[in-house]
């Protein structure tokens, strides 16, 4: 099902973006691109910044989205009177091709957002909910410029999440971080009643919880721990799920 509404999205978006235009399928585009891209620059500098998480502040993370949103708009306004009456030949072709590729990621989302509802509700992910998903990514989405790091990571995320307690844990024993259920921070953190309920539902996507983690002191003193801090210094996602698929064929 997933593969016939992924033909049936790339045929309309396709023949949209030849209608249009590839200028003027960016031009619609602009504040969103803008926006995006000022996020991806800047949110890293200031996820760094040590007043910015210690007093658990949201404006400056949206600060660079606002910035290329009114942006974009204003690029707008000035190339709306610019443009031609009627897109080139190559314009469409270019239109067309942008726009099957926004129809594979929008699919590809969409599949991994229905997979993570459902398990939401089920209580469990397995790895062939997301096997859609998965193939989208490995074949196209992750070969897409400025899109296929962010989509390597979420997947990475997926794979981390869809294995079961045990090979999780022997996941967590393989890469010798088991030492962090033990620290100090680590015990606070789970034992406070408020800030473990908000842990569970923030896993299922409780927007309110992470924002109410973002604040909260326990998890800021866990995140900024020795021992957490050597944990991020030497894996990345990636190495974390690699050690969940070892784990997962050991069984």
């Amino acid at each position: 099902m997933t593969y016939l509404i992924l033909l049936i999205v790339a045929c309309g978006m396709g023949a949209l973006g030849y209608w249009r235009g590839g200028i003027r399928i960016a031009y619609r585009l602009a504040p969103l691109i803008l926006a995006s891209l000022l996020t991806w620059l800047f949110s890293g500098l200031l996820y760094r910044s040590e007043f910015v998480v210690s007093t658990g502040l949201a404006w400056p993370f949206i600060l660079p989205m606002v910035i290329g949103l009114a942006g974009g708009y204003v690029l707008q306004f000035f190339v709306r009177k610019q443009l031609p009456k009627e897109p080139h030949r190559i314009d469409r072709i270019a239109g067309a091709a942008v726009c099957t590729l926004m129809a594979v990621v929008m699919v590809w989302l969409g599949s991994l957002y229905f997979a993570l509802r459902g398990s939401a509700a089920a209580g469990i992910l397995t790895r062939e909910d997301t096997g859609p998903a998965r193939m989208l990514n490995s074949a196209i989405v992750r070969w897409i410029p400025a899109v296929g790091a962010g989509s390597d990571s979420l997947m990475s995320v997926v794979e981390i999440a869809s294995a079961d307690e045990a090979v999780r844990a022997k996941a967590v024993e393989n890469l010798k971080i088991d030492h962090l259920q033990g620290s100090e921070t680590f015990q606070k953190m789970i034992q406070d009643a408020a800030t473990y309920d908000d842990l569970m539902a923030a896993s299922s996507g409780n927007f309110l919880a992470l924002w109410r983690l973002q604040k909260n002191p326990l998890v800021y003193d866990f995140y900024k721990s020795s021992e957490m801090q050597d944990v991020m210094a030497r894996l990345s996602l990636a190495e974390i799920a690699q050690a969940v698929r070892d784990a997962q064929e050991a069984q």
